[in-house]
């Protein structure tokens, strides 16, 4: 995604730290424009924040004709979630990522199928630019990663990774082998989402038993990258450095093994290869001095793997045992076979 007029945007920790310093009460109100669907008719109004990470958010169309409003929470220091009511009797649910303290962008599907953009913070020139670059966006596709979680076909990725899909979403393994898959359950708020493949691999994941420590060693999969040989995926490690996200959010864990935009829905494995989490996020300034794609982040979030269970266990999914005895240190062999790239079109 390639977004070229913001780059003086302060970093998202910036963000997470002002808010944190602000008195109870302290908020920032910033303007809203949007767009749903393919219809050109814009949608204006405000978003405001509050310093515990929560915010209302608030737009009618120019000639007043519908009116949206709704409220917002930040789940990581970059990435937040939401939803929207709106006079014409629909509704929507959220996501956006923040550009910096006061602006950022997001995309949600109403209760039709529609396909909702909104920007905040930003002058009517740059929202304009980059309510047109998330539509180039979509016509190409998303893209993210999931891994399978049975030999019968089911994977578990990222909500927002498929967030709006509006066909079959492709699957291709590490080896180049491709498939189609359906979502076959989403939840926005915990932001995980079932797949079903025609079939699985002969192995899939065990997941983890024991509670997670901070110092922990873990690993996950990240698929190359442009300009790298097809196939050349590697394994990123790191530590895990807390155990809950943005305000003691006890959904997630935080680490700092380098992760991408593309490596969200994908495993988060411990030092013996079993899953402890999903891939959530990571905190970034991709307008500033980051290149997207680079290793050098250092705060990233998976969703705990026991929300994930519960998750799987609540739609009849039962996840592979822990392993017996003592398992093989992680490698990408071990994850490269289960791991699979995702992409979709979001507009038909």
């Amino acid at each position: 995604m390639h977004r070229s007029p913001r780059n003086t945007a302060q970093p998202a920790r910036l963000a997470a730290l002002a808010l944190s310093a602000c008195l109870a009460g302290c908020s920032v109100t910033v303007d809203t424009l949007g767009t749903v669907g393919d219809d050109p008719t814009l949608y204006r109004g405000t978003s405001t924040g509050y310093a515990d990470m929560t915010g209302t958010i608030e737009m009618a169309t120019t000639d007043g004709g519908n009116r949206c409003t709704g409220n917002f929470e930040y789940e990581t220091m970059q990435y937040g979630y939401g939803s929207l009511t709106c006079s014409d009797g629909k509704s929507a649910r959220i996501r956006f990522t923040a550009l910096g303290m006061t602006a950022g962008y997001g995309t949600g599907v109403t209760s039709e199928g529609e396909v909702v953009r909104f920007v905040y913070g930003m002058k009517d020139a740059e929202a304009a630019y980059y309510l047109r670059d998330m539509r180039a966006d979509a016509r190409s596709g998303t893209a993210g990663a999931g891994f399978f979680i049975s030999t019968q076909g089911d994977l578990l990725t990222a909500a927002h990774v498929v967030l709006g899909c509006k066909s079959a979403i492709t699957l291709q393994t590490a080896s180049g082998a491709g498939a189609t898959a359906n979502i076959t359950a989403i939840d926005m708020d915990l932001d995980l989402a079932i797949l079903q493949a025609p079939s699985g691999p002969a192995a899939v994941p065990h997941w983890a038993a024991s509670p997670s420590q901070v110092g922990d060693r873990v690993a996950a999969y990240r698929f190359p990258t442009a300009g790298q040989s097809s196939g050349a995926g590697d394994v990123a490690t790191g530590q895990l450095t807390a155990l809950s996200g943005v305000g003691g959010n006890a959904h997630y864990l935080q680490m700092n093994a380098p992760v991408r935009d593309a490596d969200g829905g994908g495993p988060l494995v411990d030092a013996s290869g079993q899953v402890i989490g999903v891939i959530a996020g990571w905190l970034s300034d991709k307008q500033g001095g980051t290149a997207k794609g680079s290793d050098a982040q250092a705060i990233n979030f998976a969703i705990k793997g026991d929300i994930a269970k519960t998750f799987l266990n609540k739609h009849g999914i039962d996840v592979a045992a822990p392993a017996a005895g003592k398992a093989n240190p992680v490698t990408a062999d071990i994850l490269r076979d289960s791991v699979v790239q995702l992409s979709c079109q979001t507009v038909s």
